[in-house]
């Protein structure tokens, strides 16, 4: 009966240590990049004015095609909005192709692909 017990404690501090310690034996990108959350709103905030910036260059072909712009003045609009439109997209693609955070998801992705094919 003694022994019984003995495994009975034995088995129920085993499950208690894995409980507490599981957080920490499962490798999680979140936890391993700690305040990474301002990364995720600048990526969204990125990728929102990219939007912003395509949507008004849509607006202004049709302005224009409506006859509310001069040829000047669509082109001058035109190019600053590209402008802007470039440096978002190259913020967009320095964050994916250097920040930590990105670069390991990048790296999960491949290694799940490789496990797929």
């Amino acid at each position: 009966m003694n022994l019984a017990m003995a495994a009975a404690a034995f088995c129920a501090l085993v499950f208690v240590g894995v409980f507490l310690a599981w957080p920490w034996l499962e490798p999680k990108p979140m936890r391993r990049f700690a305040g990474s959350g301002s990364i995720f709103e600048r990526y969204r905030e990125l990728h929102q004015e990219r939007e912003a910036l395509l949507e008004s260059l849509t607006d202004l072909e049709t302005d224009f095609q409506m006859g509310k712009l001069s040829t000047e003045d669509k082109d001058i609009l035109r190019k600053s909005s590209a402008e802007k439109l470039m440096k978002v997209v190259r913020e967009i693609e320095s964050l994916e192709k250097t920040h930590p955070l990105f670069v390991a998801i990048e790296e999960d992705l491949q290694e799940l692909e490789g496990k797929t094919s």
